[in-house]
This record gives C-alpha cells, sequence and structure tokens, in this order.
C-alpha cells in the first residue's frame, strides 16, 4: 500500500538512487565476472619454480615494453605465477600466467598471451563497471568485442616486438579460448583473422614511418625500452672554469 504525506519525503529520492546504485553494481559485477572470470587460479610462490625464474624475468621485462606500447605504465601491471595452462587478468591489473603454460611455451606464445591480457586494459573500465541497463546478450556481445579488443593489442604488439605471431594462433586454434567461457569469443578463425590483421597493419606502419623518418627505428623500438630505474646513474662531469680575457 502507498501512503502519501503532506510534506516533502526525505527518504523516497536516497531510496530510489541506492536501488539504482544496487542495479548499476549488480551489472558491474555481472560484467566483471564475465570478462574476469568468477574464480582466479591458484597463486603459486615463483621461489619454488627456479626453472622457470629466467622465462618469469624474461615476461616482466615485455610487461613493461607491451604497457608502454599501449600508453600505460609498467607498475599498472604485476605477474604471478599460477596453476594451470591458461592465462587471465583481474581488476586490478594483476596477470596470472600459468605454470604449465610457461614451462611449454616459447617466448612468442608467451609474448602473445602477456600482449593478449594487457590489451584488456582493465583500469579503463571505471565507467562500465558501474553498468548501462544491458540485457545478458547485449554482455555476451560486450564481452566478445573487449576479448577482440585484446587479440588486436596482441597482434600490434607481436609486430612491435618482431615476434612471430602464428604460435599464438596455432595455440587458438588449439585450444579456442584463454579461458572456459566460450559464449565470450568469438570463433578461434575469427580471432585468428584479427590478430594477423593487426599483426600486418603494424609492420606497414612500422615500415613506413622508418623510410620516412631517420632514426625512427631506434626512437620507436619498444624492444630498446629499459628499466630506467637500474640504468647506472650518469657520470658527473668535471667543470672547467674559463679563464678571462683581455
Amino acid at each position: 500500500m502507498r501512503i502519501s504525506t503532506s510534506g516533502p519525503s526525505f527518504h523516497s529520492v536516497p531510496q530510489r538512487a541506492s536501488a539504482k546504485q544496487t542495479a548499476r553494481a549488480q551489472e558491474g559485477s555481472a560484467i566483471e565476472t564475465m570478462l574476469f572470470g568468477s574464480v582466479r587460479p591458484k597463486v603459486l610462490d615463483a621461489a619454488h619454480f627456479p626453472q622457470l625464474a629466467e622465462q618469469i624475468r624474461w615476461l616482466n621485462r615485455q610487461k613493461m615494453r607491451i604497457a608502454s606500447f599501449v600508453g600505460d605504465k609498467d607498475e599498472e601491471y604485476e605477474i604471478v605465477l599460477a596453476e594451470g595452462m591458461n592465462a587471465c587478468i583481474d581488476p586490478h591489473g594483476k596477470i596470472y600466467i600459468g605454470e604449465r603454460l610457461i614451462s611449454l611455451s616459447d617466448q612468442a606464445l608467451l609474448a602473445g598471451v602477456l600482449a593478449h591480457e594487457i590489451g584488456h586494459r582493465p583500469k579503463t573500465w571505471k565507467k562500465l563497471r558501474q553498468g548501462h541497463g544491458l540485457s545478458r546478450e547485449q554482455l555476451l556481445a560486450f564481452a566478445r568485442d573487449e576479448e577482440a579488443k585484446a587479440d588486436r593489442v596482441a597482434g600490434r604488439s607481436l609486430a612491435a616486438l618482431e615476434l612471430d605471431p602464428q604460435r599464438l594462433c596455432t595455440f587458438l586454434k588449439r585450444t579456442g579460448n584463454f579461458e572456459k567461457q566460450p559464449e565470450t569469443y568469438y570463433p578461434a578463425d575469427v580471432r585468428v583473422a584479427m590478430i594477423i590483421e593487426a599483426y600486418e597493419a603494424q609492420r606497414t606502419r612500422k615500415d613506413a614511418a622508418k623510410s620516412l623518418f631517420p632514426g625512427y627505428q631506434r626512437a620507436t623500438d619498444i624492444k630498446n625500452i629499459v628499466d630506467e630505474s637500474k640504468k647506472p646513474p650518469p657520470t658527473p662531469r668535471r667543470s672547467r672554469r674559463l679563464g678571462k680575457t683581455a
């Protein structure tokens, strides 16, 4: 039963706003679950896997380069060793890479997987997490487009790193997807086509720029990016006083 009052209600507007905020939060949670998964893989202590130490160090160097390539900061992402053969990223930029995946993969595949996860750029999704009244079908379509965006980043990053995209494409054809949510992905052959298209476009762009601008290769090649914190400090120059002229 609806009860009316002669004066303004100080609770009606906040209650409606609260209900709306709750609905948006629920939808935002659904978006995150669809894109990131509801269960994170179990994190492993990398110290117990010394045989993977060099691969993990290499992955962290590529993380810095790929993050720079997409316009993000290295510290926005963190690589952790996890159980299994898959890879995924959480809303905070933590990238879970399976121990078996690292053990059984070469550098081209690992870089492609890493670039795909960084390509999600989850910290740019603040507004999307608030929800926009999307149906389940619309959420699935959004998730597929988001995965396609990450695949294109992977293709472009592999071209920038001068690594073969075929290893990633073969992996996709064999497994179908990185995670166990097939509805949120386009078919593997479509994803492979997008990766190759992005790879070729980046190579063409890079080759054209090199021919037009001397020094472009050295100035823009992400393989030349180094961790500034690990560079030795510059050697101070000794000042030389000039004598006065008569």
